[in-house]
């Protein structure tokens, strides 16, 4: 199955080792990436991703409220598309509770091996 990702990370070496990570995979036909909440969400309307990997932090929004605006803006489309994935390194019970309940599919932290991103 043929998907498009975007990443959205406020750390330029995640967002460019994700993206250089995810264009390797055979499934995935197209990687964009960008640090920016605001920007994410117009090429989040403009790309139409599969799937979208966040960190917490992106600039110009919090990502709680970021994370809950793009699963909003897209409940009613492309069954619910993208799925969001949350890539973050320090995560509490209440904000991984939050995230779940907001519709993220997955948390994972930052210190997640490549592995977790190979296909198997």
């Amino acid at each position: 199955m043929a998907m498009t990702v975007l990443v959205c990370d406020s750390v330029p070496v995640v967002r460019d080792g994700l993206k250089s990570l995810l264009s390797e995979a055979p499934d995935v036909t197209r990687v964009s990436a960008t640090g920016n909440a605001v920007e994410c969400l117009v090429t989040t309307r403009k790309l139409k991703p599969d799937v979208l990997i966040t960190d917490l932090s992106p600039e110009g929004m919090d990502g709680i409220d970021f994370v809950h605006r793009v699963i909003r803006e897209n409940a009613q489309e492309r069954d619910g598309r993208p799925g969001v994935v949350v890539f973050a390194s320090d995560m509490t019970d209440r904000v991984i509770e939050t995230l779940l309940r907001a519709g993220a599919i997955t948390l994972l932290e930052k210190e997640t091996g490549r592995e977790m991103f190979s296909p198997r």
